[in-house]
């Protein structure tokens, strides 16, 4: 089972990191849908032949890490799968702090509802022991701990639109956490977390700090200072070479109407210099000039631009 399938029920919502925000029921108190009643001789039946078929122990969590292995890995939500993590290692201070026991919590605990959290208690104590013998006291003291933290509310909740808030969120989780665990076994389950939240919000600040730019219009001309070459490359890109085609050959009739309109101011601006002619004669002339430069339609475009 892929890690995403299982981390999603230990309560992680933005990235690990943003797990506790969830406010995820507390451990002891989750619960699957009532069943359904049946008759006694039914229930009789099938707890019967359940310990037939798997050895499993109705109604008690005195069960060997056999029968739990049985239970996870043929019927449970975990069945197909191998325990994430590991228990951790024995050093000369004792059980040393390691992500690797908080994935194997996180994943025993997505069982939760199908056991209820005294089964879960004794699931994780059998199968430690199992593994670490007398050691195993120290991975249940760091689940019980772990247990209660997931339990304990947070007095902050983030507002989703303010990444300031969440750093003031984030604060209080490293206080609890270090409390309630801590400081060598917070910093070892959660630092990556935490680093990643802390680049995130920072990532998100400068964003929404940093001067919001329109997007780049490809379609439109090639901006000042930028290379018409370089403009047609951006465009084959993002558009295509077909659509930058096109573009390039509106791009020519545009830039040859501007210079033809650019005659015409030059024209006018040479008609108005000579003095000899009276304004009814340089309005003749101008207009005997564009006769011979624009189509009767252009004229009336030229008209309407240039006013003249």
């Amino acid at each position: 089972m892929a890690r995403a399938a299982w981390v999603a029920g230990a309560g992680l919502v933005v990235g690990a990191s943003l797990w506790w925000w969830a406010s995820p029921a507390p451990v002891a108190q989750r619960s699957v849908d009532a069943p359904t009643p049946v008759s006694a001789a039914t229930a009789n039946a099938a707890a019967t032949a359940l310990e037939s078929a798997t050895g499993w122990i109705s109604g008690t969590t005195r069960r060997s890490a056999e029968q739990w292995d049985s239970w996870l890995f043929t019927q449970s939500s975990l069945r197909g799968t191998s325990l994430d993590g590991d228990w951790g290692e024995i050093g000369p201070q004792g059980l040393v702090p390691s992500l690797a026991l908080r994935q194997r919590f996180d994943q025993l605990m997505t069982t939760l509802g199908e056991v209820n959290a005294t089964e879960l208690r004794a699931m994780v104590q059998s199968l430690a022991e199992r593994d670490l013998g007398h050691d195993a006291a120290q991975v249940m003291a760091v689940w019980d701990r772990y247990v209660a933290l997931v339990n304990a509310p947070l007095a902050s909740r983030p507002d989703a639109s303010d990444p300031q808030q969440w750093l003031a969120v984030l604060r209080e989780q490293q206080a609890q956490r270090r409390q309630m665990l801590g400081a060598d076994w917070a910093t070892a389950f959660f630092a990556a977390d935490e680093a990643q939240l802390s680049a995130t919000v920072q990532r998100l600040t400068e964003h929404q700090s940093r001067p919001q730019t329109a997007p780049v219009a490809h379609w439109q001309a090639p901006p000042t200072g930028v290379s018409a070459e370089w403009w047609q490359a951006q465009r084959e890109h993002t558009l295509g070479a077909e659509a930058a085609a096109r573009l390039a050959a509106v791009d020519a009739e545009e830039s040859a109407w501007t210079q033809r309109l650019d005659a015409v101011r030059q024209t006018q601006a040479a008609l108005h210099s000579r003095a000899e002619l009276s304004a009814l004669q340089r309005q003749q002339e101008l207009e005997r000039w564009l006769s011979t430069h624009f189509s009767e339609r252009e004229q009336v475009r030229v008209r309407a631009l240039l006013g003249v």
